[in-house]
């Protein structure tokens, strides 16, 4: 059940009413009123233009945000996992700072010890000292008493003998 378009006079057999002739005022406004659909049309096919060229701007802008946003999870993870390595570094790092603290404290044990060991060592050998000197004083004192001593019986002796010469 087509049906038939305007302009055949014939359809089916049927006779179509035939429209008045059209004044020319009819004719401009009819004329005015194309021009505007034309118009009309020209601005819907640049608007159909401006839309598909901002589609397209759209499509491309999202894809790049999600090129962004790949990379932008690739850097995340990267630096994900060079911090997990930093901190890694960073515990070893405070392990050997721990270790070295350790061994400092024993070596400074050490260190009081020697220096303690030291000090005991030195007053041993300063009265080790000392009593050399002592001895060798008393040495030089017995051996001054000596002399005097000696000396002594050598008067008395010169004494006794002179003595018994006189007698």
């Amino acid at each position: 059940s087509r049906r038939p378009r305007a302009g055949f006079a014939r359809a089916a057999g049927r006779r179509l009413p035939v429209p008045p002739p059209m004044t020319k005022e009819k004719l401009r406004a009819n004329l005015r009123g194309l021009k505007a659909r034309v118009i009309d049309t020209s601005a819907l096919i640049a608007r159909h233009v401006e839309l598909k060229a901002q589609l397209e701007a759209a499509v491309a802008e999202r894809r790049r945000m999600g090129e962004e946003k790949a990379a932008a999870e690739s850097t995340a993870a990267l630096r994900s996992a060079a911090e997990a390595a930093v901190k890694q570094q960073l515990e070893a790092a405070r392990g050997e700072v721990q270790q070295h603290k350790t061994e400092s404290a024993r070596l400074r044990t050490r260190l009081s010890d020697l220096e303690a060991v030291l000090l005991s060592e030195r007053s041993a050998a300063s009265s080790a000292s000392q009593a050399a000197v002592k001895v060798s004083l008393a040495e030089q004192g017995a051996t001054t008493r000596e002399a005097a001593v000696l000396e002594r019986e050598r008067e008395l002796e010169a004494a006794i003998a002179e003595a018994q010469a006189v007698d």
